[in-house]
């Protein structure tokens, strides 16, 4: 037969190999268990080693990616943890001034509650005040002597009265 005449597996690669005792029985039994010639149960074993090879080297890069995406997923949750301290931290003072002013605001209703019933007499005042203010403002002689208790007269009204 010419090589053109041959069959692909004649034309293909030879490659003669030194085996181990006992490989050679454990190739047969691989072969004859998975239905396969033993040539092509070598060359399955070999072509799968170079695949788990590039499985195997896949798998390490993807742990490596899987280890470096942890490593920054703990490093951002410490710093979440961190700036959830501090958000704690400010709110916690929040809730302190709040507490204080709600306390000044109680004390200071307090305070006006006692001193609503002064308020009112103060206002009072200063509304009968403003009432006599406008008395004078407005000349009304009568309205001043209404509101005017009887003043005795000075000294000098009297010498006045009794040059009259």
């Amino acid at each position: 037969m010419s090589d053109k005449t041959k069959y692909p597996s004649q034309a293909a690669d030879r490659f003669q190999v030194r085996m181990p005792d006992g490989l050679r029985e454990k190739i047969r039994l691989a072969a004859e268990a998975n239905g396969r010639a033993m040539n092509t149960e070598i060359v399955m074993r070999l072509e799968q080693s170079f695949e788990n090879d590039t499985l195997a080297s896949n798998w390490a890069k993807l742990s490596n990616d899987l280890l470096s995406s942890q490593r920054e997923l703990v490093a951002e949750y410490e710093q979440a943890l961190e700036e959830r301290a501090v958000y704690q931290e400010a709110l916690s003072k929040v809730r302190d001034r709040y507490k204080m002013v709600e306390d000044v605001a109680v004390t200071s209703l307090d305070r006006l509650k006692r001193l609503e019933p002064m308020n009112a007499r103060a206002f009072s005042e200063i509304e009968e005040a403003m009432r006599h203010i406008d008395f004078f403002a407005d000349g009304d002689s009568n309205a001043i002597d209404s509101i005017a208790p009887e003043v005795p007269p000075t000294k000098s009204q009297q010498h006045k009265q009794s040059d009259n």
